[in-house]
């Protein structure tokens, strides 16, 4: 009896991100430099800028980088959970983090619920956003904002 689920879920998968990457395509291109139809990110979210520092010790986690993947069509928020505890509301829809195009000022948020129910300390974790319009690009700087804190000018890989 052959085992066709790996297959499912792969087949799911690629089409997960043939839609992602069509849809960043087929929307059109941004805003020219220096034009924004957005206002500036501070207005936009609630809370305040905070150093790494201070996201790691209120949160209990070390953000390693953003990345654009997947043709441009998905964003990658990789970090690391020092303290499990504290970023167990990572984990809840009211905690997920929310990406912000410095830019341009468009959100990303994150539609799928993540794949683990609990955390460990030093394991390295993902969420991945869809980047419609490709609004962010590799050297884009991006705000991570979780809860009231803002991690501000993180540069995209």
């Amino acid at each position: 009896r052959r085992r066709t689920w790996p297959w499912i879920v792969l087949s799911a998968v690629l089409l997960t991100l043939t839609i992602g990457v069509l849809a960043g395509l087929s929307w059109g291109t941004p805003s020219a430099p220096g034009q924004s139809a957005f206002p500036p990110v501070a207005t936009l979210l609630p809370g305040r800028a905070a150093t790494a520092a201070e996201v790691e010790q209120r949160l209990g986690i070390r953000v390693r980088f953003i990345a654009v993947t997947a043709a441009g069509g998905l964003v990658e928020l990789r970090y690391e959970v020092v303290d499990p505890e504290k970023a167990a509301p990572l984990l809840e829809r009211s905690g997920r983090p929310v990406l912000v195009a410095e830019d341009s000022g468009a959100v990303l948020t994150m539609h799928v619920r993540p794949a683990q129910d609990r955390f460990l300390a030093g394991r390295t974790y993902s969420f991945l956003f869809a980047n419609t319009r490709s609004v962010i690009r590799p050297g884009s700087l991006v705000t991570v904002a979780i809860g009231d804190l803002r991690l501000e000018h993180v540069q995209a890989q």
